[in-house]
């Protein structure tokens, strides 16, 4: 409780950090509009701060759209489908589903273990422009069997994972050579199934990284922390991502990614180090597939992975 509380902490003072970047002006929450005075602690949690760019290119976008009646739709990000989630947040009262399946074999070196997992479950909804609250179910439904080397036996482990509730708050946008940030708070319910569950509250944070080259290439890294268990063998996770990501097309999108795994206070202390890469292809602004492949890098890792989904916004 005592851990749980001070990554809370830390996670609100850091929000709180951005609450004197912004300029008065009126701002929304829930849909009811608040009138931010001078001084106040809130200002700039939820909106970015305009500097005179940003008035000058939302100018020039207003002018080019002249008189037609839809405004250009922003970008779709997901967090999917590679192992780094994104540095931005849907965007306030943005409603945004995140699913998929994925195929494992081979885990912890063993050449008859497959797995299968879905739905991969993200729910995400913007509070504000750079708050948003989520809700993971991050497997889903596990689908697993192997084959015991001591008695030849087949073993399932089939069952529900654990929910995750949290939410992510963006933290700066890119200047330069700072890169845009965004960090993840959340906690687990320890409600999968016995095979599946670590049977105990878990805490995540996961800070988000990404820089932008050009309009085509850019830089996406996440530094996380676990608090969790496995098996009874209660540990420390901590995790590090880097993931190369360029636009092919305006809707096809490729990536390449390097994701590790270490673990501390664990009766297994060997890290894991992964490869994969996949696409991503906007189908409409707002409903994007995607796919990607990787495999281990060392025999602590997983053999083989492989996997689909897709991502709907409204």
């Amino acid at each position: 409780m005592r851990l749980f509380l001070s990554v809370a902490g830390v996670a609100l003072a850091l929000i709180a950090a951005g609450a004197f970047a912004a300029e008065d002006e009126n701002w929304m929450l829930a849909g009811r509009p608040v009138v931010r005075e001078r001084g106040s602690l809130l200002r700039g949690l939820l909106t970015w701060p305009k500097d005179e760019g940003d008035k000058e290119k939302e100018g020039a976008e207003n002018k080019d759209e002249g008189n037609n009646d839809e405004q250009k739709e922003e970008p779709l990000e997901s967090d999917r489908p590679d192992f780094t989630d994104s540095s931005t947040t849907v965007g306030y009262q943005r409603f945004q589903i995140e699913s998929g399946y994925t195929y494992t074999h081979a885990i912890a070196g063993d050449p008859t273990h497959d797995a299968h997992d879905l739905p991969e479950l993200l729910v995400r909804y913007g509070v504000a422009e750079r708050l948003e609250l989520r809700i993971a179910w991050d497997e889903g439904m596990v689908f697993d069997h192997y084959t015991d080397r001591n008695s030849g036996r087949v073993v399932t482990a089939n069952g529900s994972t654990d929910l995750d509730l949290g939410f992510k708050y963006a933290l700066r946008k890119q200047d330069k050579w700072r890169p845009q940030s965004a960090i993840i708070v959340s906690v687990s319910a320890p409600v999968g199934a016995p095979t599946q569950s670590s049977q105990q509250v878990d805490t995540l944070v996961n800070y988000l990284y990404s820089w932008e080259f050009t309009k085509k290439l850019s830089l996406n890294c996440s530094t996380g922390s676990l608090w969790t268990a496995e098996s009874g063998d209660h540990f420390s996770r901590f995790s590090q991502s880097a993931s190369v990501e360029y636009e092919l097309t305006e809707k096809l999108h490729v990536f390449n990614e390097w994701f590790a795994f270490f673990r501390r206070d664990s009766s297994d202390s060997r890290p894991q180090h992964y490869y994969d890469a996949g696409l991503t292809y906007l189908v409409t602004p707002n409903f994007q597939l995607d796919w990607r492949a990787g495999l281990g890098l060392n025999d602590a890792a997983d053999g083989f992975f492989t996997g689909c989904g897709l991502t709907i916004r409204r």
